[in-house]
């Protein structure tokens, strides 16, 4: 047997074991709930019956009713379809991210890298709590890669207004871009066309409903004392984990004008995602999985000196952990920092393209 033989025989026995250990075959066989994805499905059905989502009982979505938008295809099939179209379609985005990133990255060692790029993929803790929720941030990422190897102004902006439109945070990346203003034009016709197809089922009175009662309340009480929930992962949530929660609202003022400056000079577009995620108010941390792309960039493109790799691998390895019994220990300063692992691991990275200037070049 040859060695690209060989390497393909252990990853598929590889990927199978993967597949038992994260719970995929109970998910095609109905015996595991993906809780998210069945409140939007539900959602989903309240937008069908003509109900606004905003004033059901049950579970409602923080975010602009677009985001419910990618789930109304899957009420066309019974529940336990739905639920392995979706876990197919993440496990489908999982391998296409690791083969356009080989591909794009290591070429020569494509399978190799391959194999083991999409092994740490789905062992991180990000990528197995998405998959075990049935959220979509696994589709989100192979966006982002997408985005990353393009080159392909038009394309770029049509990927750009699919992420926003599903993550509004996402809007970071114009600022990164004003130079390149063929990407935000074709994303803005991206974003006008997805919410001009949203009208066909959300009503847009649905909209303004959203806007004043929902958002408007919530960015009126972001600098009060917030969930401390270790699912939570933004800066918000680890400023009142450590105790500087009521510096927050000076903190973010002083990291978004900051930020702001630094995409605009850089246009550091992958600082711009990592950004996105760390200052949105609730980052959960299955949106961490959509740095991944990022890692793998970070490290094909530094300068692999000790202190670098050092840097890189304890980032890594801070994204993919998990630490459970964090979910009821009492906080103080030293918890609150291990409790807030993600968040650092965003910041180590970002630390990383900015001494670097990675990303100061054509993506």
């Amino acid at each position: 047997m040859g060695s690209k033989a060989t390497i393909i025989t252990l990853f598929v026995i590889l990927q199978a074991f993967l597949w038992t250990k994260i719970g995929i075959f109970s998910i095609f066989i109905g015996q595991k709930r993906l809780p998210d994805f069945e409140a939007y499905l539900s959602l989903s059905g309240d937008i069908i019956n003509g109900i606004n989502p905003y004033t059901v009982s049950h579970l409602q979505t923080l975010g602009p009713p677009l985001v419910i938008l990618p789930y109304l295809p899957f009420t066309l099939v019974s529940l336990k379809s739905a639920k392995i179209m979706v876990t197919l379609g993440s496990l489908v985005s999982v391998y296409f991210t690791c083969y356009i990133l080989a591909k794009y990255l290591n070429p020569k060692n494509k399978l190799l890298f391959f194999t083991v790029l999409s092994t740490l993929f789905l062992t991180a803790f990000p990528a197995r709590f998405t998959l075990e929720m049935g959220q979509i941030g696994l589709y989100l990422s192979l966006l982002i890669t997408f985005f990353i190897v393009s080159r392909n102004d038009k394309f770029k902006g049509f990927v750009l207004s699919f992420l926003i439109s599903s993550r509004l945070f996402f809007a970071t990346l114009y600022i990164s871009l004003t130079k390149r203003c063929r990407i935000i034009f074709w994303s803005l016709i991206g974003i006008s066309l997805i919410f001009v197809f949203s009208l066909i089922f959300i009503r847009f009175d649905w909209y303004i409903f959203y806007v004043y009662e929902k958002l408007l309340p919530l960015l009126s009480t972001i600098t009060q004392a917030t969930n401390l929930d270790y699912y939570n992962q933004s800066l918000r949530s680890t400023l009142f984990r450590i105790g500087l929660g009521d510096y927050y609202f000076y903190v973010l003022s002083g990291v978004m004008i900051t930020a702001g400056y630094y995409l605009y000079k850089k246009q550091n577009v992958l600082a711009a995602i990592i950004l996105s995620i760390l200052i949105t108010p609730i980052s959960w941390q299955h949106y961490y999985s959509m740095i991944f792309p990022i890692f793998v960039t970070t490290y094909f493109f530094m300068n692999k000196n000790l202190k670098n790799l050092s840097i890189f691998f304890i980032a890594l390895f801070l994204w993919w952990i998990e630490f459970p019994f964090l979910h009821t220990t009492d906080r103080n300063l030293i918890s609150g920092i291990v409790a807030s692992h993600y968040f650092v691991s965003g910041m180590l990275l970002l630390y990383l393209g900015y001494s670097l200037n990675i990303t100061n070049r054509r993506i």
